[in-house]
């Protein structure tokens, strides 16, 4: 009996211990990785900010993506095809059981989004 109920308590505390440590993963990533990339990419001032399409630094392009934007502004950004951005995206939210979802939306919502479409968007991300 008191062996079933220590492997119940270790059992308990692994679960804890695992919950802790995705909180901790989740607010580094919040608070210290999507400010980090933001500022790398020269979006760190802005919330939620209009561009015009000439803009050169990185922003969301929404009238071209499939969720807000955000792997086509990657892709023109790093001009690379948005399918990479795209399948990326997918793999690694899979991979990591939805917590990619959670820096995507907040750049979502941080980055600046693209008035429009640029001109060379389609020789850039084919």
């Amino acid at each position: 009996m008191a062996l079933k109920f220590n492997k119940l308590r270790s059992q308990e505390g692994s679960i804890l211990l695992s919950m802790l440590l995705w909180v901790a993963v989740i607010i580094l990533i919040f608070f210290v990785a999507i400010p980090l990339l933001l500022a790398a990419v020269g979006a760190s001032h802005v919330l939620s900010k209009e561009v015009d399409k000439n803009y050169s630094g990185f922003a969301t392009i929404p009238d071209t993506g499939w969720i807000g934007g955000v792997c086509a502004g990657f892709a023109y950004y790093t001009k690379t095809p948005t399918w990479a951005w795209r399948t990326g995206t997918v793999v690694v939210t899979v991979f990591s059981d939805g917590l990619a979802i959670v820096p995507y939306v907040a750049i979502w919502f941080l980055a600046p989004h693209m008035d429009g479409v640029p001109d060379d968007y389609g020789a850039v991300c084919k």
